[in-house]
């Protein structure tokens, strides 16, 4: 094979992978915006209304928030993780515990029964929430994490 032949198929691989940067990236950007496009439709459609009615159903008893308390205004209880954050309504009968870490010998960790007082900013928690049927949220139980 001489040198240009070489140079000449070094060249045409260099831009078809090129291309095929070029070509996965417009296919990704045109995936996102659709992906974006339906979730702005659903906004108002029978498809997000069936999703909050099944999380409201009586089958899904609860969800999972955790993060790291960053806001407490009267029962509202920001969670933030990352970059999100969550605001989450507590109620009178709302169940709050402190889970207690095991002695040193790694026995006799548990969880005692606290009050929504105890909730302070900074703290790691955990929150069981229940999506109302009007996709609205609802702490069931919160359970806060306590460094030894």
């Amino acid at each position: 094979m001489s040198k240009f032949t070489t140079v000449l198929i070094f060249i045409v691989i260099i831009l078809l992978i090129i291309a095929g940067g070029f070509i996965f990236y417009s296919y990704e950007t045109q995936l996102s915006g659709q992906v974006g496009q339906v979730l702005q439709q659903a906004g108002g459609s029978s498809q997000a209304s069936q999703i909050v009615k099944n999380l409201s159903s009586g089958v899904i008893v609860s969800t999972l928030a955790y993060g790291q308390v960053s806001n407490i205004s009267g029962k509202n209880v920001t969670l933030t993780s990352g970059d999100s954050s969550l605001a989450i309504p507590f109620t009178d009968s709302t169940q709050v515990y402190t889970i207690v870490p095991p002695t040193s010998g790694g026995q006799g960790g548990s969880n005692q029964a606290s009050d929504f007082s105890q909730i302070q900013v900074g703290q790691n928690l955990s929150v069981n929430i229940k999506i109302l049927p009007d996709g609205s949220l609802q702490a069931v139980s919160a359970f806060i994490s306590v460094a030894k």
